[in-house]
């Protein structure tokens, strides 16, 4: 026999091995999917089926749509949730939308579909399933919780706030990553959030996160109500002025208290009564009055001169016509007298 022959024939073996190698391999996922049925194979065989990959994904979703055994079914579904793969991901999310399959089968469809979900967009378009399949609350809020952990962007953030009191259902779950992007970036939400629930919301896990301990939590909200001589809204322009009900320190406070009397004079400048009354109600609560060691007017509207000569009290003349100074009004009678009547 030549050479040439010996090489043809032991090409011919190589494929017909491989092709037989094929063939057992398809047969053996269809084997294992059998497997799946038995409590004392079914471990080994999600383990084997998961290791073909996306070569098993097309049996594994035949299983899960038209499988006879409902165990089988969901076996077949966990193992997609691990092979993942956009096949896998579309026609399981087909599966839990489909009324015509047994609750229990779209259930754990949902459920694959949330721990194949990339990311915390793709997670955040999942949250509706917490009305639909109230099991998969707890665990779609701890992959969201998980995803977020870590820096966002403001717009995240924002819609994770938004979820979060509108799947209440989802609150404790959440509540852990909202708290760890920190006083900043919920000052900034507190601050300029698109709706007032959005901003109470904020203000309300600032105070979360002072009473764990954020010491960090008053500054920011005085930062965040940084006066701006130049600015041409005020900063919390377009909703509510809200100021956590934390416990700052005298420092703090009077930065805050300092910078909304500021606000406030440029407000009556600048003919924005209803921002003035936002000033004014945050401004006389007595808690943050004791705080920044004034005498709070209580109900009484005491108007932009009253609080400049209450602050001028408090923190002195020097304080005062620093103020007016700064929006360039100290030269005007009305201020001069009031400068004039403090020591």
């Amino acid at each position: 026999m030549s050479p040439s022959t010996n090489v043809r024939r032991l090409g011919i073996y190589f494929l017909l091995l491989s092709l037989g190698m094929a063939h057992a391999q398809e047969r053996s996922i269809v084997q294992e999917i059998e497997r799946l049925a038995d409590n004392e194979t079914s471990a080994e065989a999600l383990e084997a089926l998961v290791s073909h990959g996306e070569d098993a994904v097309p049996e594994l979703l035949g299983e899960a749509w038209e499988g006879s055994e409902l165990s089988t079914r969901g076996w077949a579904i966990v193992c997609l949730s691990q092979i993942g793969g956009s096949q896998a991901q579309e026609s399981l999310a087909k599966l839990f939308k489909d009324r015509d399959q047994p609750e229990l089968v779209r259930t754990w469809a949902a459920a694959a579909c949330v721990q194949l979900a990339p990311d915390s967009e793709a997670l955040l378009d999942l949250v509706a399933l917490s009305q639909t399949f109230p099991a998969l609350t707890r665990p779609l809020g701890m992959r969201l919780s998980e995803a977020l952990t870590g820096e966002s962007s403001a717009g995240e953030l924002a819609r994770v706030l938004k979820i979060s009191y509108t799947f209440p259902e989802l609150q404790p779950a959440l509540a852990p990553a909202i708290l760890a992007q920190g006083a900043d970036a919920l000052c900034l939400l507190m601050r300029t959030g698109s709706s007032n629930e959005l901003r109470w919301q904020a203000t309300a896990y600032l105070g979360t996160l002072a009473i764990q301990g954020d010491a960090t939590v008053p500054a920011a909200v005085a930062e965040t109500y940084s006066f701006d001589p130049q600015a041409k809204q005020v900063p919390w322009h377009g909703g509510a002025l809200y100021v956590p009900g934390v416990s700052y320190t005298e420092e703090s406070a009077r930065k805050l208290c300092g910078n909304l009397v500021r606000w406030h004079l440029w407000c009556e400048r600048f003919g924005k009564p209803e921002e003035q009354n936002q000033i004014h109600n945050n401004l006389r609560s007595l808690e943050l009055a004791r705080m920044a060691g004034y005498d709070s007017p209580a109900w009484e509207d005491i108007g932009t001169d009253g609080w400049l000569l209450l602050w001028g009290k408090t923190m002195g003349k020097t304080e005062l016509r620093a103020i007016l100074e700064q929006q360039n009004v100290h030269q005007a009678v009305r201020y001069q007298n009031i400068l004039a009547s403090l020591p």
